[in-house]
């Protein structure tokens, strides 16, 4: 299963996929044995891939000066948020429960009953609040 993660930080998106098991977090120590950084992987099953900040392009040229020359390229603005895409298995989707309904003896005797729909419970994703949908062939897996 895909999913297309942002959020309003690296930090914040992190700490959130690690909550759910889906990376860990490995320190990196100097040879002092001091934490230097974290780098973050992904769990076994998982495979995360850093998009960071997307770009956009506004529509507007600016001059770009290269060597000699100057020419115009298209001006482009961060989009909000940290992105990344998750790839991993469907426990992290949201889950959907049927509940049937199950005609009486008297229902089924009724020529004019008509099963009602199923009652449908939505647990929602426990990554809900970081899925998007991209608009953009950047946020596509290759």
């Amino acid at each position: 299963m895909d999913y297309y993660l942002k959020a309003d930080s690296e930090s914040a998106l992190m700490t959130a996929l690690e909550a759910v098991g889906a990376i860990k977090g490995v320190s990196v120590k100097n040879e002092e044995g001091q934490i230097v950084e974290t780098r973050w992987v992904p769990a076994e099953g998982y495979n995360l891939d850093v998009v960071g900040t997307i770009y956009k392009p506004t529509g507007n040229l600016i001059q770009k000066t290269l060597g000699d020359s100057t020419i115009e390229v298209p001006e482009v603005a961060p989009l909000p948020g940290f992105h990344a895409n998750l790839r991993g298995p469907a426990d992290l989707s949201e889950k959907r429960e049927y509940e049937y309904y199950q005609p009486t003896a008297e229902d089924l005797a009724n020529p004019e009953f008509v099963t009602p729909e199923p009652t449908v419970t939505v647990t929602p994703s426990p990554i809900q609040a970081l899925l998007v949908f991209p608009e953009s062939p950047s946020r596509v897996w290759f």
